[in-house]
């Protein structure tokens, strides 16, 4: 005895019928839900009014409807390499920085407003700073009149030295050096004004000729 088509066509509609409905099913949850994941604020902005929510208080799954969401990483490792013109010679400055937003709501919600995204918010907003002290500071280093005790002196003496000769590897020979030029950005990013009172820390990492 033949079997029916049309139960045989319902069996093979059967999969389809499924797969269609939990692709339908994820679809709606990845729209309509997000996820705070550790280290971030997440914003919910719908059209202009703005909910705010952290990792360290609102962490997991939350209703978002069809409004738009922006991950803010409350804490974002990022790295440099910028040319600069140093002392006559052309080097490459090498380091990283991390940028920690501040824990107020207000001020989270402020820079959504003034940027929208993190995205812009890095590159307009502290990219630029950044890249602005490392060459002023390499460039035009606080450390080229030797001053203070002698240890100061003479870590600014390397410093001046190292300057001046670049090492056949391209890396500057004095440890003092980088560590005095790292020391001196730092000073300077920690006095500077980021959007909604950022913080970067900077580590440097080498400068070459290349």
């Amino acid at each position: 005895m033949s079997e029916d088509p049309f139960r045989t066509r319902s069996k093979i509609a059967w999969p389809y019928a499924i797969a269609g409905t939990v692709i339908a099913l994820l679809a709606f949850f990845y729209v309509c839900f997000t996820y705070v994941g550790e280290n971030e604020a997440v914003i919910r902005d719908c059209d202009g009014t703005l909910t705010l929510w952290r990792s360290s208080q609102d962490g997991g799954f939350h209703w978002t409807g069809l409004c738009k969401v922006e991950h803010y990483p409350t804490m974002r490792a990022l790295s440099l390499e910028q040319r600069v013109l140093s002392d006559g010679v052309a080097v490459k400055v090498r380091g990283t920085y991390i940028v920690t937003l501040p824990d107020d709501a207000e001020l989270l919600k402020k820079l959504h407003a003034g940027y929208g995204s993190n995205k812009r918010y890095v590159d307009d907003g502290v990219v630029p700073i950044v890249q602005t002290i490392v060459r002023e500071e390499t460039e035009k280093p606080g450390w080229q009149h030797l001053s203070g005790n002698v240890v100061q002196r003479n870590a600014k003496g390397a410093l001046e030295y190292a300057m001046r000769r670049v090492s056949p590897v391209g890396i500057w020979s004095a440890p003092e050096a980088r560590h005095a030029l790292g020391r001196e950005i730092q000073h300077r990013l920690d006095a500077a004004t980021f959007p909604v009172g950022a913080k970067v820390a900077f580590t440097l990492g080498f400068v070459t000729e290349r």
